[in-house]
């Protein structure tokens, strides 16, 4: 899964394209489920949303969403967006990054 960095860099790239959204919030959502207690049995796949093959319910979130968006203010509603664009990275990374061919024109040389 991407690092925090990672998942703030995104959503830095994703912000412009936002209509309504509070930043400082967003990118606490952003963050939010990697802040899980490594300690405790199941914490990562409940605040990742994740289903038996790890990847996260992306349309359970989205259920949540909406009924944020409803009721929430534009903290609550920023908030979500961020936590949902952390956990599309995540299940994007999964299921891409294997497949990502890296060019080397220039021939260099590395370990």
């Amino acid at each position: 899964m991407p690092g925090i960095t990672t998942h703030i860099a995104c959503s830095c790239l994703f912000l412009p394209q936002l209509e309504v959204v509070d930043p400082y919030d967003f990118l606490l959502g952003t963050i939010a489920p990697d802040t899980f207690d490594r300690s405790a049995s199941g914490s990562f796949h409940l605040h990742h949303f994740a289903g038996p093959d790890g990847t996260s319910e992306l349309e359970r979130l989205r259920k949540i969403a909406i009924e944020v968006r409803r009721r929430g203010g534009l903290h609550q509603i920023s908030f979500v967006d961020g936590y949902f664009a952390h956990l599309w990275l995540d299940n994007h990374a999964r299921l891409y990054e294997d497949v990502l061919e890296i060019e080397n024109p220039t021939g260099l040389e590395g370990n």
